[in-house]
């Protein structure tokens, strides 16, 4: 019985249709992940986004487009967090790995637009009427979103276990996302360390290697793999995550603070679209606070960053 109920608590989720600005706010207020349908209809992008059509709109764009390997950008690589090779290239250029990916090459490195500084108002203006930014989510959270981003890649790419302190609100256009949600409250079974820092650099034939950076940096980082639980007893044991198919045309509401890993599948075309909302999180409300304290005890308990 145990072992149903767990089962159960994994692959829970909540879903709400069309809410209003007051339905919002109790969602907001319970501070859990919520599947929202029935509010991207209306959106351009659901129904103009094929590649032809981007092609035409935005082909030609010059876009920052991280490079790794495999598709592990800003994740953990032996002993570094090692970060993306970021080259400048046209959309097209994308555009055209994604078709020749989804018809089976594998040469070269995995492409991924992803960079998370407003792009959709820089980079892609173009399209930023195609998306429509929700009245409900701006009269609950107090003003509009701090930065809107797109992201283009396709099933190869996926995102290491982290958090945002941002109220997040992902819509899925193309492809489907899978998340992996963790609350703040389980922070004691995700063994963060300190990491030295490194990138990816170009060497011969176009490949990548890890280089630490200069002058050597650290970053605390989540050394867990929660699509792969076994490779951690205290995480597998103790951990209860939520996961989450986000369909297209579903939106996720994803709280300030909640650790999420991302993996995703391409649709017809090879491609994964999305594009998020991040509003400032309320640094005066209670979470922020117990998440500090409740971490700091958790080092203290383990004794600091870097334990076995």
């Amino acid at each position: 019985m145990e072992q149903i109920v767990q089962d159960m608590i994994r692959e829970y989720q909540e879903r709400v249709h069309h809410p209003s600005a007051t339905e919002f706010a109790k969602i907001v207020s319970r501070n859990r992940p919520v599947v929202i349908t029935g509010v991207l209809e209306e959106w351009p992008a659901r129904r103009n986004w094929s590649l032809s059509n981007l092609r035409q709109k935005v082909g030609h764009t010059m876009v920052d487009v991280a490079e790794t390997p495999s598709g592990n950008a800003d994740s953990v690589v032996g002993d570094h967090f090692v970060q993306p090779y970021v080259s400048v290239q046209p959309l097209n250029s994308v555009f055209d790995w994604l078709e020749s990916r989804h018809k089976g090459s594998r040469e070269g490195n995995v492409k991924y637009v992803q960079t998370q500084n407003g792009n959709l108002a820089t980079e892609f203006s173009t399209l930023q009427h195609d998306v429509l930014e929700f009245d409900w989510a701006k009269e609950v959270f107090g003003s509009a979103a701090d930065a809107a981003n797109i992201w283009i890649g396709n099933s190869e790419s996926v995102t290491s276990l982290h958090k945002d302190p941002y109220e997040n609100l992902y819509c899925q256009i193309a492809g489907v996302k899978t998340f992996t949600l963790i609350p703040p409250w389980e922070f004691y079974c995700l063994d963060e360390r300190l990491l030295p820092t490194a990138t990816y650099q170009p060497v011969a034939n176009d490949k990548l290697a890890v280089v630490p950076d200069s002058p050597p940096l650290s970053i605390p980082w989540l050394c867990v793999d929660p699509t792969a639980p076994e490779q951690s007893p205290t995480f597998s044991e103790f951990c209860r995550p939520l996961r989450v198919d986000l369909q297209p045309g579903e939106v996720l509401y994803l709280p300030a603070l909640w650790f999420h890993h991302v993996g995703q599948r391409s649709d017809e075309e090879g491609k994964v679209i999305a594009v998020n909302w991040w509003y400032d999180m309320c640094y005066s409300q209670p979470l922020y606070a117990q998440f500090n304290f409740m971490k700091a005890i958790v080092l203290a308990a383990k004794g600091g960053y870097g334990w076995k």
